[in-house]
């Protein structure tokens, strides 16, 4: 497949630096660094209240404790090298090693309370620093190695490559009908119980519940479909159905 365009921006996560070498556009290479995570029972809501970080490593933010916006408790990550780039396994020496850590942060908390886990793959850029910038390829932009802190630097690395396509040739406009924001959609868990009453007559989508653990609506997972959830995470991360 040969792809043509003017302006290319290389965020290809793990596979940015095989992205680079096709188009003669860099050379680093990026190592993936595996980090599980695991979720625990919602009866332990409102344990901890902040997010609590022990001393970092010399190759993450160690093991914490993550109290989520929805109520629940993350703990993680790992951080360990992984020759495979499509591993997304998780283990019991991981897990061992999250809760040996966790025990010594909050000591209430235990393998017995997880009702899911996770892994990912950092993308390790050689130097272990961000790759950000243009190329000796004119109109190609490399945005690679983004591991942690890499969403809470998203917003200022966009404002940075939209500097560099203006710098590379690009003609900027800015558009009148753009929306910064879509309207919210609705958390039917979150609404009172005269709230959903009223929805549910109004709407009998909402009268069914798909999920019973978070307490998703058919109608929210339509709606999630709507606004372009394609995949069964995409749900999941738009209304929690399965977070449970």
């Amino acid at each position: 497949v040969v792809l043509q365009a003017r302006f290319v921006i290389n965020a290809a996560g793990i596979d940015a630096d095989r992205v680079a070498a096709s188009a003669l556009a860099g050379n680093f290479d990026i190592r993936p660094r595996k980090g599980e995570e695991y979720l625990l029972d919602k009866r332990l809501q409102g344990l901890v209240k902040r997010v609590i970080f022990p001393c970092p490593t010399a190759v993450s933010k160690g093991i914490l404790v993550i109290p989520t916006f929805d109520g629940t408790i993350m703990v993680g990550p790992t951080a360990e090298e992984a020759g495979d780039r499509t591993d997304l396994t998780t283990s019991t020496p991981g897990a061992r090693a999250v809760f040996d850590a966790v025990r010594d942060l909050v000591p209430g908390i235990s393998e017995k309370d997880v009702i899911a886990q996770f892994a990912g793959l950092r993308a390790v850029a050689t130097g272990e620093d961000f790759i950000i910038g243009p190329t000796s390829r004119r109109g190609f932009i490399n945005a690679a190695g983004i591991q942690s802190p890499g969403l809470t630097a998203a917003p200022a690395i966009a404002e940075l490559v939209v500097d560099v396509l203006r710098d590379e040739g690009l003609t900027l406009v800015e558009r009148d009908d753009f929306m910064p924001a879509l309207p919210r959609p609705v958390h039917f868990a979150a609404l009172s119980t005269m709230e959903q009453i009223a929805l549910s007559l109004r709407d009998p989508r909402y009268r069914r519940i798909v999920c019973r653990c978070e307490y998703v609506t058919e109608g929210e997972v339509l709606d999630a479909i709507a606004r372009g959830a394609a995949t069964l995470d995409g749900i999941k991360f738009r209304t929690r159905a399965g977070m449970g």
